[in-house]
């Protein structure tokens, strides 16, 4: 009967300690960090682009173009990693831009950045294209990973849906 309690407490003990150990690397105090994720900001922004329906042509921006257009804001090359870019023909206010951060810093001023330029056309096209305020006052400006995107849309429930899709099966660089 002693060797019967014994035997119980010997696998309680072993249990309890199995669990603490689990639980100990689980990792669920750990801080994320999403600068480990490497995700192909040309990747991210093509995928937008054939997924999002827009009322204007869409055409890409080479970086050294882009990079002069967010320095009106105040971007520096130092700022960022990488970008890619889409925007509109002018008649519209749509644009996407994901780009690619190293590290806290530098996403608070891309996204601060980004803010100011979604500020400025709103100014811009309340006088040339009220209609396009609405759309540029429920643009999005988010970190996902390691990129920071800017999304000017009419339909704000395509850009989840194709964001969402592309982190499933994220490409990364």
């Amino acid at each position: 009967m002693m060797g019967e309690i014994m035997k119980k407490i010997i696998t309680l003990v072993l249990v309890l300690t199995t669990i603490m150990t689990l639980a100990a690397c689980g990792g669920g105090t750990q801080d994320y960090n999403p600068y480990t994720r490497d995700l192909d900001e040309d990747a991210f922004a093509a995928t937008l682009l054939a997924k999002i329906e827009f009322g204007d042509i869409m055409t890409e921006v080479d970086d050294d173009a882009a990079g002069v257009l967010y320095s009106l804001y105040g971007l520096t090359e130092n700022d960022y990693d990488d970008l890619s870019v889409y925007m509109s023909t002018g008649a519209t206010a749509e644009e996407i831009a994901v780009i690619s951060v190293e590290n806290e810093d530098q996403a608070a001023k891309v996204g601060a950045v980004l803010v100011d330029r979604i500020d400025a056309q709103i100014k811009s096209y309340e006088n040339y294209a009220p209609d396009e305020v609405e759309k540029l006052s429920n643009a999005i400006v988010e970190q996902v990973d390691d990129v920071v995107i800017l999304i000017v849309c009419e339909d704000y429930e395509q850009y989840r849906t194709a964001k969402d899709d592309f982190l499933k099966n994220a490409a990364v660089d």
